[in-house]
């Protein structure tokens, strides 16, 4: 969501089988990694984020929907 309302929609990380685009496999990082250096190539910054829904994975690693 934008400052004056508006929303923008992006498409959040890359299938495996997804070839075009230039982002990444997968739609989440580690902040290891993010500390690390490892993504300094795609200039992150951080953002807030209106979501209607989201998954993470538990301790057990299995996948929640929140």
């Amino acid at each position: 969501m934008l400052r004056y309302g508006g929303v923008i929609w992006v498409i959040w990380g890359k299938r495996k089988l997804e070839s075009s685009g230039r982002f990444p496999n997968g739609g989440r990082i580690r902040i290891g990694s993010i500390k690390a250096s490892k993504w300094k190539l795609w200039h992150l910054r951080l953002v807030l984020l209106s979501t209607e829904s989201f998954m993470e994975k538990a301790d057990d690693k299995q996948s929640e929907n929140g």
